[in-house]
């Protein structure tokens, strides 16, 4: 038994003997957006899109309303919430246990550390969004927090209370969300009616901890509330902010860029505030106990509507989004354990066994034939694009989002002065193809009829080898690997 795990650097047309899995782009396998849909010319007057502000611009009073509307989606049910305020409504916890599903989806992690991250992500908010002004309209917009910004501080009395946290045990017991309950990993099954929807052929993993509360099933953590046990948040240096957002390249490289900084612009402040051990904001599987996630997530969200809006000529190509071969990529400790699985391809739907409709994510009228229908990868990228989404950010202002030239004006993120690290696409000639293979136990590994690679160590299980040859940008690409398993 063998896969092959080819995460090229560039997106390639590939014709394989032997083996179907090797990436490609929509304008490869096909499936590419529609114009209607997707391009700057069918964009949403800028007159439509609600804003989202950094958190620390709130005056006091709008600042209490979004914390209200917070503990009213943690302190209501599903029914009483829905009568009291609308179809938009979702529990608190509602979101923490469709975070734990997409987590623990048996396909594999439907959520993280893949091209999927930011399309999963971006619908997370918005249908967090829509719970939180269907319970109060006047907060008009998500709000975010800007981790470039250093003070005031969002660890404070203020705004999300201390880390580590400054009750006995380290629970978060100041703030506006001090004392936030977790709820009990029962509560995952009074949402049963989502799952499974788009008749996936995945199920939903999660069973809890031996603690009964709604956290990883490894947490051995046994407090009632939110735990902090990091400290201040990281400061995300401007420089590298831009960096990703300004970055001229393909998805896979942006999210790379978001992911793989030091400091990680995404990872770093799960690690930095929940702390090594276990605190609620750590915990991968059930990180939205702590409040601060959404805020958090909006700002990446941000990030990804500035990259898509540099790269708005992209859009026709889905910005070369895998539509063939996704991959879970290998960070930290886990590099080079590239995993290849279902559902973070373009035209799959997100988190298929719990998804995302058009209707909870705001994007169509309740009334619309449409609402009910379930939300894509490609979705995601194109109406909740600049020019598409039902919203819109503060530091859009200067953007000629709506004119001919969607970069014009733009002058709250100017373009580094030097080269992004990441590499950019390779033009048409000469091209090195890059990519990491795993075979258990031994392979032998050609292109267009030329060994290209064998397996260095005569038998080692489960090694992934990274291979690197040359492309002359013309002639037909065809790949064969042989491979021979020992057990």
């Amino acid at each position: 038994m063998f896969r092959l795990l080819l995460a090229a650097i560039l997106s390639v047309v590939s014709t394989v003997v032997g083996v179907t899995t090797i990436t490609q782009t929509c304008t490869e396998a096909g499936g590419c957006p529609s114009e209607a849909t997707c391009s700057p010319t069918a964009r949403t007057s800028a007159a439509t899109q609600r804003v989202r502000k950094e958190l620390r611009t709130l005056s006091a009073e709008e600042w209490s309303k979004v914390t209200n509307a917070i503990w009213t989606m943690k302190n209501t049910e599903l029914a009483a919430g829905i009568t009291a305020y609308g179809s938009a409504f979702k529990p608190y916890d509602y979101f923490v246990a469709k975070h734990a599903a997409a987590t623990t989806d048996s396909r594999g992690d439907q959520a993280h550390f893949s091209d999927a991250f930011m399309t999963w992500h971006s619908a997370f908010v918005l249908e967090f969004e829509e719970a939180l002004l269907a319970v109060d309209s006047s907060i008009g917009g998500m709000p975010y927090w800007d981790s470039t910004i250093a003070e005031p501080s969002i660890l404070s009395e203020t705004y999300f209370g201390s880390s580590p946290g400054t009750g006995d045990g380290q629970q978060v017991v100041d703030g506006p969300f001090a004392n936030f309950p977790v709820g009990s990993a029962s509560v995952v099954n009074s949402f049963s009616a989502y799952f499974g929807q788009n008749g996936a052929d995945a199920t939903m993993n999660y069973n809890g901890p031996s603690t009964g509360f709604l956290r990883g099933e490894t947490s051995s953590v046994s407090d009632s509330v939110v735990v902090r046990y990091g400290g201040q948040p990281t400061l995300i240096p401007s420089a590298d902010w831009e960096t990703c957002a300004n970055i001229d390249g393909t998805w896979t490289e942006w999210y790379a860029c978001l992911e793989r900084g030091q400091p990680s612009i995404h990872s770093s402040q799960h690690v930095g505030i929940g702390g090594m051990g276990g605190g609620d904001f750590e915990d991968p599987v059930t990180s939205p106990n702590d409040a601060i996630f959404m805020f958090h997530h909006a700002n990446l969200d941000r990030n990804k509507m500035w990259y898509q809006l540099r790269t708005s000529s992209r859009w026709s190509a889905a910005w070369d989004f895998p539509a063939v071969g996704g991959i879970k990529f290998g960070f930290g400790m886990m590099a080079g354990q590239d995993e290849m699985f279902e559902g973070i391809n373009l035209n799959e739907v997100v988190s298929s066994n719990w998804p995302f409709t058009k209707g909870q994510l705001g994007l169509v009228a309740d009334s619309d034939a449409s609402a009910g229908d379930v939300v894509t990868h490609s979705d995601v990228l194109c109406l909740m694009s600049p020019w598409n989404a039902p919203y819109t950010y503060d530091d859009f202002g200067g953007c000629a989002m709506f004119g001919a030239d969607p970069t014009a004006g733009c002058g709250v993120v100017d373009v580094p002065a030097t080269p992004s690290p990441t590499p950019s696409p390779v033009q048409r000639g000469q091209q090195t193809i890059t990519g990491k293979i795993y075979c258990d136990n031994q392979f032998s590994f050609y292109f267009n009829g030329q060994l290209v690679a064998t397996d260095p160590v005569a038998f080692t299980p489960h090694q992934a080898v990274q291979v690197s040859f040359e492309w002359d940008g013309v002639s037909d690409k065809v790949y064969a690997i042989e491979c021979q398993d020992y057990a």
